[in-house]
């Protein structure tokens, strides 16, 4: 079994991630022969599969903003040119942004208390 594993990106640029990362791995292992060659139409189906899904959880179901930064990680198997997702090892790590100001403003204040 493959895991696909975005590694830490911004939420509004996951799915380009996702389906970078997809054809990336499957082109390497093709070209080493570990699996057959897998069709480009077939890769972009099953990137856009997992794609939807996850929007439909990050944006609709966690309220994932744009500026907030995801880790995302799933197996797939490849049989017979055709992509598996195992959805029962999805795994979705989210860190959300801390607006800028709120930060200055909490700043601000413990160095007031800590330097006085």
């Amino acid at each position: 079994m493959v895991q696909l594993r975005s590694g830490v990106v911004i939420a509004g640029g996951y799915a380009n991630k996702v389906r970078r990362t997809l054809f990336a791995q499957i082109s390497s292992m093709a070209k080493k022969g570990e699996i057959p060659q897998v069709p480009a139409k077939e890769v972009a189906e099953k990137a856009k599969e997992l794609n939807t899904l996850l929007y439909e959880l990050l944006v609709n179901e966690l309220k994932v903003d744009k500026g907030d930064v995801v880790r995302i990680s799933i197996e797939y198997e490849i049989k017979d040119g055709t992509i598996s997702w195992k959805w029962e090892t999805l795994d979705i790590e989210v860190w959300r942004r801390v607006d800028s100001k709120e930060v200055a403003e909490k700043l601000m204040e413990f160095k007031n208390r800590k330097l006085r």
